[in-house]
């Protein structure tokens, strides 16, 4: 009976042995996986911060010349209300529309200064970015793509429409442009919080921008 009771002991033992070794295996496993998620989490942020970095030239460029652009509309007439800027808005496109000179130059410099040449940046660098900042990048991109397109158009229309065709299309135009504007800054707004830099003057800008009305050309 004690021969018995000694191997019957012995196997429990080895199992009870075994059971711990493959738990702690399990565990350690665990562990590295968990560490190598940890390692990718690190460097995918510090990759999507680097890249947030070397974007934020290029959109604070963009948001400023789209700024520039698009405060000409009321800038010698001081607008303070909504009904104001329309106002403003709408003169400043029957100028444009009169002086086809300067129409034609306002459209040119829009083509030369709005520009988004390092969107193969972030084709080469696929998944860095959240979906979050993925899908705002790609909205700024396709309204600055929209606006330079836009730009060729207005150049078309003032060699070949009439002053009361162009009036209305630049007051499209214009509402292309704030439109554009709020998702760059947005955009920004982001790339600023991704590279850990400070978004204060950004939100005070897209609360202005937000104030800004869209006019509806006549028809």
């Amino acid at each position: 009976m004690s021969m018995l009771w000694i191997c019957a002991l012995a196997a429990t033992s080895w199992e009870a042995t075994s059971a711990i070794g493959t738990a702690a295996a399990a565990i350690v496993a665990l562990l590295v996986w968990i560490s190598g998620l940890i390692s990718a989490y690190r460097r995918r942020r510090a990759n999507a911060r680097l890249l947030a970095q070397l974007l934020l030239p290029e959109f604070e460029k963009i948001a400023a010349g789209l700024n520039s652009r698009e405060a000409r509309f009321w800038k010698f007439l001081h607008p303070n209300t909504n009904e104001q800027r329309k106002a403003a808005i709408e003169s400043t496109c029957d100028t444009m529309a009169k002086d086809r000179p300067r129409a034609r130059s306002f459209a040119k410099d829009i083509l030369a200064e709005i520009r988004a040449d390092r969107t193969e940046i972030l084709l080469s660098q696929p998944g860095i970015f959240s979906i979050k900042t993925a899908d705002s990048l790609a909205n700024a991109y396709r309204r600055i793509t929209h606006v330079r397109h836009s730009a060729h158009l207005i150049i078309d229309l003032i060699d070949s429409e009439t002053p009361e065709n162009i009036r209305t299309a630049f007051i499209t135009y214009q509402n292309v442009i704030l439109t554009t504007m709020i998702a760059v800054v947005e955009t920004l707004e982001e790339l600023r919080r991704i590279a850990g830099l400070d978004r204060k003057e950004t939100k005070f800008i897209v609360a202005q921008l937000l104030d800004r009305p869209l006019v509806e050309a006549e028809q």
